[in-house]
């Protein structure tokens, strides 16, 4: 019997459900996954939202790569197609808190001191990611280049090469922005603002991780 089939006359918090089961997913992973409130997952798979908003079905149906015609019922949705999406291997995917910019040292080298509860906005990826991998809001300094409201992601094990952009500690200073420039077997730390200078990289200066990609908030 078709998926289709078998949700096409259901709610769409029934259809939810079953996607989730074909997954392994509990409500508060699949609120992670997509970013949206654990309360707002619950209020669809219990049927309390009868008239979801488009905003609201949409990061759930690209999670699960369907339209939202088929998050309804309203259209088909292909068991194959279903079958061989990534999410099936949740191996595949990373969820990664959104941490403060004060806290990244202690998220990579004191992470037991940090109590779960203070990690309240989650990013789900598709990348290969590192175990200490973290994402970050944006700071007002770099909307020249990651637009008000990104979220970037850091992983700390990936090398940068020339034009990556780190997150570094200069001189055992508060964590910070720059962008890689490489000149021969030099490495320069270029500011984002202007009218600040380049730093050379020094043994005195430390790495956090290389942004592996960027995101808009809405």
């Amino acid at each position: 019997m078709s998926v289709h089939s078998q949700l096409e006359k259901e709610p769409v918090g029934f259809i939810i459900k079953r996607l989730m089961k074909r997954c392994g997913l509990k409500e508060a992973e699949l609120a992670r996954m997509v970013n949206l409130p654990q309360t707002t997952i619950n209020r669809l798979l219990t049927g309390t939202t009868y008239d979801p908003r488009a905003n609201t079905l949409r990061p759930i149906a690209n999670f699960f790569k369907l339209t939202i015609g088929q998050l309804l019922g309203d259209e088909p949705i292909d068991d194959e197609a279903l079958e061989g999406y990534a999410p099936m291997s949740r191996r595949t995917w990373s969820t990664l808190p959104i941490i403060s910019w004060d806290n990244i040292r202690l998220w990579l080298f004191e992470r037991a001191q940090l109590s779960s509860k203070i990690h309240t906005e989650w990013v789900s990826t598709e990348m290969g990611l590192g175990n200490s991998a973290y994402a970050l809001k944006a700071m007002p300094f770099m909307e020249s280049f990651f637009p008000k409201g990104s979220v970037i992601i850091v992983d700390p094990d990936k090398a940068y090469t020339d034009g990556s952009y780190v997150i570094v500690s200069l001189n055992e200073s508060g964590p910070t922005l720059r962008r890689v420039i490489q000149e021969g077997t030099a490495v320069f730390l270029n500011p984002l603002q202007p009218g600040i200078p380049s730093n050379q990289l020094t043994d005195k200066d430390m790495i956090l991780g290389t942004v592996v990609e960027s995101r808009l908030r809405l």
